[in-house]
């Protein structure tokens, strides 16, 4: 947005550890040095204290309308409901293993005879008496 206004002088800066930004896709901006709405010269440099949106402190840092704070919310509650969506398919699977009130297998007896070979004709087999 900057660029766009024709400021071309930043310095980038991790608010949180000693850090390179070196994809801005990544990472956000907490604080600006001047603030936005102060005069400011076009050769003037700009501070853009920033973080990594992964960060779990950029969640205090944010204001509440920002649009990058809403993204991070939503794609927490994203994660928390695959997560719990995983939880339960454990659980049913874990539930499903203990279940013991139907069988999972069937144990039946046969009976079969057998005729003896004569002569030229093999012995035969047949189920029941």
């Amino acid at each position: 947005m900057l660029k766009d206004a024709g400021y071309k002088k930043f310095d980038d800066v991790d608010a949180l550890a000693d850090r390179t930004p070196m994809w801005d896709a990544n990472w956000a901006v907490v604080k600006q040095v001047p603030e936005g709405g102060l005069p400011l010269a076009y050769d003037d440099v700009v501070r853009l204290e920033v973080m990594k949106k992964d960060d779990t402190e950029i969640r205090a840092l944010l204001t509440a309308g920002s649009p990058v704070l809403a993204r991070i919310l939503q794609r927490d509650a994203d994660c928390e409901k695959r997560q719990q969506g995983e939880e339960q398919r454990r659980a049913k699977a874990a539930n499903k293993l203990l279940d013991c009130s139907k069988p999972t297998f069937e144990i039946t007896s046969e009976t079969w005879r057998i005729d003896a070979a004569t002569g030229t004709s093999p012995a035969r087999f047949m189920r029941g008496m």
